[in-house]
C-alpha cells in the first residue's frame, strides 16, 4: 500500500509540473506584450507632452487678471536627443476692467 501511495504522489507531481509549463509560457508572452506596450507608451510620452495651468495676477492698471494657459512640447524622434524641442504656448486671460487677451507663442526649430 505504501508503494502505491508513493507512486501516486510521484505521478501527481509530474502531472502538476507538466500542466504548469504552458501557463508559464503564456505568462511570459503576456509579460512581453505588456512590456512592449509600456515601451511604446514611454516613447510617445517622450515625444509629446502637454501641461495646463491657471493664470491669476493683479496689477493696479488692470485690476485682477485670471485665465489659463497651456504648453505643449514636441520632440522629433529623428533629431538628436540634445536638440531643443518645439514648444507651443497658448494663453487666454481676462481682467476685471473688461480687457482680454489671447496669445499664441510657438517656438519651432528647424535643422
Amino acid at each position: 500500500m505504501h508503494d502505491f501511495t508513493y507512486r501516486s504522489m510521484q505521478l501527481l507531481w509530474m502531472v502538476l509540473f507538466i500542466s504548469a509549463l504552458p501557463a508559464t509560457a503564456d505568462e511570459n508572452v503576456i509579460q512581453s506584450e505588456q512590456q512592449t506596450a509600456q515601451e511604446e507608451t514611454k516613447r510617445n510620452q517622450k515625444r509629446l507632452s502637454m501641461a495646463g495651468y491657471p493664470v491669476v495676477l493683479y496689477t493696479p492698471e488692470t485690476s485682477l487678471i485670471f485665465g489659463g494657459g497651456a504648453a505643449m512640447t514636441i520632440r522629433d524622434q529623428n533629431r538628436h536627443r540634445n536638440t531643443r524641442p518645439d514648444n507651443l504656448n497658448f494663453y487666454a486671460i481676462y481682467t476685471l476692467k473688461n480687457q482680454s487677451a489671447v496669445l499664441f507663442n510657438p517656438d519651432i526649430y528647424f535643422d
